[in-house]
């Protein structure tokens, strides 16, 4: 039916339909609808704005310091990759090279990271004189928002769904609502007030009537409403800590932005 609508009606159609969390279906369809979405303004419009950001962090950070805090941009770039994540949760017996994953870091906190290398790796271990051959895979991962310095290799048991212990931006309130007591603290980009944006490290929380309370790694409170979440708290990737920590991140010109 849609390939006898007038262009001008399907492009109506688009700005319903692309970028739900039913996007990538719609690329299913037929070779023809694929052909006609790709075609579309609104995905034009998307790709350039996607090119506008991933080049624009390749200049001096005092040169966009305008784009960084535009928190309109934020919006837009969040509204177009928030269906990704419909997608990138889903829960794996193993993982692969290019996959979003939950990560725990070396210093006990979950973090969104992305796989860069799987490989299997032999240990030797002697007991009683008797020595044994494991074997185990292992990942080499790359947090998102922080630079590649601190690039881990990680056990399997140490990855987890993407957003099952961090910050899943389709269920904001939820995610804090959820324990995160018994080794799953979680990094969190939050702000108080008027203040700038930290990368924090939660480690309680405390449910209220109107509220969750936050408690951060260095001591903070933030006090959470479900009126004022998108103000205070935000979901880490590398775009989402590019438009709001203002500082000169340089691994941020190494990297494209994809979520």
């Amino acid at each position: 039916m849609i390939f006898s609508l007038p262009q001008d009606v399907n492009e109506i159609m688009y700005e319903y339909l692309l970028f739900s969390l039913c996007h990538y279906k719609y690329f299913c369809i037929s070779k023809k609808t694929t052909k006609n979405i790709n075609s579309c303004q609104m995905v034009k419009k998307y790709k350039l704005f996607k090119e506008r950001i991933n080049m624009a962090k390749e200049d001096d950070n005092d040169k966009i310091k305008n784009i960084r805090e535009d928190k309109e941009l934020y919006k837009r770039w969040h509204q177009y990759h928030i269906h990704q994540w419909f997608n990138k949760t889903n829960i794996k017996r193993l993982w692969k090279t290019g996959d979003y994953v939950d990560a725990y870091d070396y210093v006990k906190g979950w973090c969104p990271a992305i796989i860069m290398r799987e490989y299997i790796e032999r240990t030797s271990i002697l007991t009683n004189k008797i020595l044994k051959i494991e074997y185990k895979r292992c990942y080499e991962i790359k947090f998102l928002g922080w630079s590649d310095r601190f690039i881990e290799n990680v056990d399997i048991d140490k990855l987890a769904p993407l957003g099952k212990y961090t910050i899943n931006p389709l269920k904001m309130y939820e995610s804090i609502s959820r324990d995160c007591s018994d080794n799953t603290f979680y990094w969190a980009l939050c702000k108080e007030g008027d203040k700038n944006w930290d990368m924090c490290k939660i480690v309680g929380r405390i449910i209220e009537d109107d509220c969750i309370k936050l408690l951060s790694f260095i001591g903070k409170i933030y006090k959470v409403k479900k009126k004022n979440i998108d103000k205070m708290v935000r979901h880490i990737t590398d775009a989402s800590t590019f438009f709001s920590i203002e500082t000169e991140y340089t691994f941020f010109k190494r990297r494209t932005f994809e979520i």
